[in-house]
């Protein structure tokens, strides 16, 4: 979604996809919560939720919570929340997991923030096999 004026995503289920939700460039609200995302496919710098340049002037408009996020193959690069040149977003109680225990793959992130302006990433649970 590219420049959305008010943006609301809860409660669905994506399976399998290169890029499951994504935000690009707005100064609106935003709710992402309680989505399940699960990927398996091997393709590099794949992301489950990706919001970039959300600039919001006042805290908690800008919301990413209580997502399920799991990627099932070794990945390279991949990212599970990927909040970038943001302002005021929050991302908060969301599960991420990497169950691969054989081919862990490399670079991948549970919550990768580049670029960002008083934003809160809080009580997030990241769970890793033991490959990592």
């Amino acid at each position: 979604m590219s420049s959305p004026s008010g943006f609301t995503a809860v409660g669905n289920r994506i399976k399998h996809g290169y890029l499951g939700i994504s935000i690009l460039g707005t100064n609106e609200p935003f709710l992402i919560k309680s989505n399940q995302l699960t990927r398996n496919m091997a393709m590099r710098r794949n992301a489950g939720i990706s919001i970039i340049e959300a600039r919001l002037f006042e805290m908690d408009r800008g919301q990413v919570l209580q997502n399920v996020t799991t990627t099932e193959i070794g990945q390279s690069a991949s990212i599970e929340i990927g909040p970038s040149g943001c302002l005021a977003v929050t991302v908060k109680e969301n599960d991420i997991y990497f169950p691969v225990s054989l081919y862990a793959g490399a670079q991948n992130a549970g919550i990768s923030g580049l670029g960002l302006t008083a934003c809160n990433i809080v009580y997030n649970d990241i769970v890793g096999a033991t490959a990592y």
